[in-house]
């Protein structure tokens, strides 16, 4: 029987791969998609007499991007500021978190989209590794960074612009973030693409962003076996070598670190110390 995240994303394959003609120029029903009505009537009744014009230009662009997206369900979160999408059986979350520019003012404002997919069980379980205030997010980076807009990260949503930029921000939340949180929520088989491919995985993702090892995700939701091939894909890709993850554990050896707090005491040295510090309590064997 396929998996309840496979059922969910099964059913709106066709809308992802055709945005244009289901999302943003038609309702399910043929009429032309018309985002203000409803929108405006929501942020009605969220707008409070203490928000500033910043705050309510983000509220009425983020509730635009809502009911754009419709058909995939996110919700909006803290008035505006981010919205949010679940997987079926409500473990993972997909997060589009929108960071103002500060120095932008309200007749020309802008936004920097943020992607964040979480999931509770790999909260948990970096728990109980004993990971400090452990959160369930595995990916974060802008938005842009994942389709070919960047390094173009912002986007104005003060009055002409908001249209287009509403727009613009749901293709790519339809285009490139939720094929990548389809992905990442069928983790078996995400599980083997990871140690394939470390993030190059959808597209818009390219091997820059390969030296952010999924390691935790693939013990959580793999296995050991599976941790050490993705650190031999690690090392076959040039992300980081052998020897490196071995200096770090003759390091980690001499200091007689025993926990992950005691790891992230420790002076980092290059980069990739969280994963190399898992993969050594974990005492994952490297080829």
């Amino acid at each position: 029987m396929m998996p309840a995240a496979n059922r969910q994303f099964g059913a709106r394959r066709a809308t992802v791969g055709n945005l244009k003609l289901c999302a943003l120029k038609s309702r399910p029903n043929g009429k032309p998609l018309d985002v203000s009505g409803k929108a405006d009537s929501v942020v009605e009744n969220l707008i409070t007499d203490d928000m500033t014009e910043k705050e309510n230009i983000l509220l009425v662009t983020s509730t635009r991007i809502v009911e754009t997206l419709k058909d995939f369900e996110f919700s909006l979160q803290s008035k505006g500021k981010s919205i949010a999408m679940y997987s079926a059986d409500k473990d993972m979350k997909l997060e589009i978190i929108f960071q103002v520019n500060r120095h932008s003012q309200a007749q020309n404002l802008e936004i920097f989209p943020h992607i964040d997919i979480s999931s509770k069980i790999l909260k948990k379980w970096r728990a109980e590794q004993g990971v400090p205030n452990s959160t369930g997010i595995f990916f974060h980076t802008f938005l842009a960074y994942i389709t070919p807009r960047k390094p173009r990260y912002e986007w104005t949503i003060s009055g002409l612009s908001q249209e287009n930029s509403v727009k613009g921000i749901a293709e790519s939340i339809v285009d490139y973030a939720i094929p990548l949180f389809q992905i990442l929520t069928e983790t078996e088989s995400a599980v083997d693409k990871l140690c394939e491919h470390i993030w190059e995985i959808s597209k818009g993702i390219d091997s820059k962003f390969s030296h952010v090892l999924p390691l935790d995700y693939v013990l959580c939701f793999g296995s050991r076996e599976k941790a050490e091939k993705l650190i031999e894909t690690c090392i076959r890709k040039k992300v980081c070598t052998e020897n490196f993850i071995h200096q770090r554990f003759e390091e980690f050896e001499k200091q007689g670190v025993k926990t992950v707090e005691e790891i992230l005491k420790i002076p980092q040295k290059g980069f990739g110390q969280e994963w190399i510090g898992m993969a050594y309590l974990q005492k994952l064997k490297i080829k």
